[in-house]
């Protein structure tokens, strides 16, 4: 039996420093494929606030200056900012393909939904765009989210919307369960408005 060998590749370190630099002096990439929406600024603006930059944009030197691998909406939101910037050397053809791939590859990671509904459940943010992130990272993930019931508005009429006002997240096996449940509380709610008139004493 022929023995196989097993060959080791040797990944490259592309990175040749890290720099800090004004924001404003790095160059858009022309190529870039990635469209920010208004909710994706603000989440951006409220989580540089609260936190800071803890990770560095990425750009290449070019004859125009240096050229924006990732980083393109932190660049926008912080345009008088001192940044932390990593200078790669890549060729213009492998700066096509890090453009393409970095965050689709990141976005291949599956949830620990246990994780992930710990972690929730210890952070909060005073940023309402931060907050809306959370809320929806938890809604893609099926990750029930707990809310203070002395937020629900106590003028909510038989007109009432008890999805918007409470909030509720529910895992989707037990969407059917949580539905009839509000159902049968807007049934007896209605009951009670017309038997008191509409009047509650507390």
């Amino acid at each position: 039996m022929t023995a196989k060998t097993t060959e080791t590749i040797a990944i490259r370190d592309r990175i040749k420093e890290l720099r800090r630099i004004p924001a404003s002096e790095l160059q858009e990439n022309p190529r870039n494929w990635r469209a920010h929406p208004s909710s994706q600024r603000a989440a951006m603006r409220g989580i540089l606030d609260e936190i800071g930059y803890a990770g560095a944009l990425i750009a290449r030197e070019t004859d125009d200056g240096l050229e924006l691998i990732d980083g393109h909406l932190r660049k926008e939101v912080t345009p008088d900012q001192e940044v932390p910037v990593l200078i790669v050397d890549l060729t213009d053809e492998e700066a096509k393909k890090l453009l393409v791939v970095l965050d689709p590859v990141g976005a291949m990671a599956e949830a620990d939904v246990g994780y992930l509904r710990e972690l929730l459940g210890e952070i909060n943010s005073d940023n309402e765009a931060v907050q809306v992130l959370l809320e929806q990272i938890a809604n893609d993930h099926n990750v029930p989210v707990d809310y203070d019931d002395t937020e629900i508005d106590e003028s909510i009429t038989d007109d009432m919307e008890l999805h918007a006002e409470w909030k509720i997240q529910a895992h989707p096996g037990c969407k059917e369960a949580v539905e009839k449940a509000l159902d049968a509380i807007q049934r007896k709610f209605k009951e009670a408005v017309k038997i008191t008139g509409g009047g509650f004493e507390a």
